[in-house]
Order: structure tokens, then sequence, then C-alpha cells
């Protein structure tokens, strides 16, 4: 993979500089590598090469620019593990729970845990009668996305829907169904629901967290009224 889609080998080799140690850069990534603490290469028509020691040397020169190959191996290899943290569930969860943007998230029972199937699809009195409850540590944060509307159950509801029939492309996980956890954050304000047989039960954050992850301090307003109603609302189906 070259550095700079703009710029090719050939390009490099028809300009007048064909050493196989460097790859060629456009000005434009030439700079970005550069602010981002690479070293850049001057290349000349005549095969040579120097250093840049400054952004003014980039700026000024309007002949093409190289960055060598083990280096540019190194930032691939670094942006890898970024992606990887980045796509960790630790990271999606902190996301969904603390972001200054509102989002919803979706728990399933993991696979890889003994005895699974007496988890998955538990009604909650199931659930409790089997003693555990409803343990984090038996789940996955299977899907992450924006949250919209402030109303509650209007939330769940079309959570619920949109995730048996009218599923986003990148959508991995099953469609949702009892034992699943829906996570709402809105504004800082974090609530987790049990999809349970006929309806929604709230979950005690700490008791599935391990903690408590509200941003805001516990208020008495119309969006607690609607978890109520939650609580013994219809899914629709």
């Amino acid at each position: 993979m070259l550095p700079d889609p703009n710029c090719s080998i050939a390009d490099m080799n028809a300009y007048g500089y064909t050493a196989e140690e460097l790859l060629p850069l456009s000005q434009q990534k030439a700079l970005e590598l550069w602010d981002a603490d690479r070293t850049i290469y001057l290349l000349y028509p005549d095969n040579t090469e120097a250093m840049a020691f400054e952004r003014e040397e980039i700026e000024k020169f309007d002949g093409l620019f190289g960055i060598e190959r083990e280096e540019w191996q190194a930032v691939l290899d670094i942006e890898a593990v970024k992606e990887v943290v980045r796509n960790s569930e630790g990271s999606r969860e902190a996301d969904l729970l603390y972001s200054n943007t509102s989002k919803f998230g979706i728990y399933q029972i993991r696979d890889d845990i003994d005895e699974s199937r007496n988890f998955r699809f538990a009604p909650m009195k199931e659930l409790e009668a089997l003693g555990p409850g409803v343990d984090r540590s038996n789940y996955k944060l299977v899907y992450t996305g924006a949250l919209d509307i402030r109303d509650t159950l209007t939330n769940l509801h079309k959570i619920f829907q949109d995730f048996n029939t009218n599923q986003p492309s990148d959508y991995t996980g099953c469609s949702v169904s009892v034992s699943d956890v829906i996570v709402l954050q809105w504004r800082g304000d974090v609530s987790a629901y049990y999809v349970d047989s006929a309806g929604f039960q709230k979950l005690d954050n700490h008791a599935f967290f391990g903690e408590e992850p509200n941003r805001q301090a516990a208020k008495s307003t119309p969006e607690q009224t609607n978890t109520a109603l939650a609580n013994n609302a219809q899914t629709d189906s």
C-alpha cells in the first residue's frame, strides 16, 4: 500500500528518481506526514535526495517527496493498532456511556460462556430463578448508534422494531429479542433495560455495569415516568 494514492512508483521513476528505499509523496501528503513527525525527503530528478529539516523546505520545493519504506510500514502498523483499539468493545462501550452525543447500545448474550442456553431468551422471572440475574459479563456489546428521540418508551419500541425488521447494513448481531439489553444514553443520563417476554424491565446501572455511569444527578423527570411505563409495556412484534 503506497502512502499517497496520487503519486505512484511509475510517477517517481518518470520524474527521475529510481531508488527503491523511498516511496513517493506529493507535497500535500508530505506536509501531512511531516506534521505527524515523520521524516520526509526532497527528491531530485538526478536520482538524489535530501532530508527536509524545516516545514518551509517542503512548502517551497516544487518536486516530488519521499518517505522510507520502513517508516511508512511503521505508520501502517500504528494505524492498525489504533483501529483495533477504536473497535474494541471497551472503547465502544466507553463511547456509548460517556460520549457528548446521545447514543443507544444493544447487548446480547455471548456465545462463549458456559450454559449460555440457560440465559438466552430467558424471561426475567426465569433468569432470577436461576440466581445470577442480568450479569454484564455474560453479554457483549453488538451495536451502538445515535439516539435522536428523548422519549424512553418510544426509543425502546423503535429499537426493538428496527433491529427486527429494518436492521442497519452494518449490524452483525441477532434480531433483538428476550434476554437482550438495550442501553440508552441521553445527554449523559444512562439507563439499561432488559428485553422481557412482555415489555422492558429497567436494570440497576451499578448491578449491570459494576459502576454508576450517569454523569447527571438523578432527577424526577417526565422521562422517568416513561421508564415506569416501559417496564410494563408490551413490545411490538
